[in-house]
């Protein structure tokens, strides 16, 4: 279940929080795949409708501040799929 869904004017994004030390854990990275591959799935149909596309975004938690901007965590944290 990811911690937070949001949409800006370019994307639908699918965020998530950790705590750094967790950031590459197994189990943490299997997720953040399965998740980016969603993401490019549904970007693919909801482009396809004329919707936006969808990132998903593995934020470690002390990235989260409140100086910072949903844009500069997805252009720093975005997951893509492989």
């Amino acid at each position: 279940m990811p911690d937070f869904v949001a949409a800006t004017a370019d994307h639908n994004l699918i965020i998530e929080t950790k705590a750094t030390k967790d950031m590459e854990a197994g189990d943490v990275k299997a997720k953040a795949g399965a998740a980016a591959t969603w993401c490019k799935n549904a970007s693919e149909y909801s482009q396809a409708q004329g919707g936006k596309p969808w990132k998903y975004l593995l934020v470690p938690h002390d990235a989260v501040a409140h100086n910072a901007t949903v844009s500069a965590l997805a252009g720093m944290y975005v997951v893509a799929s492989s």
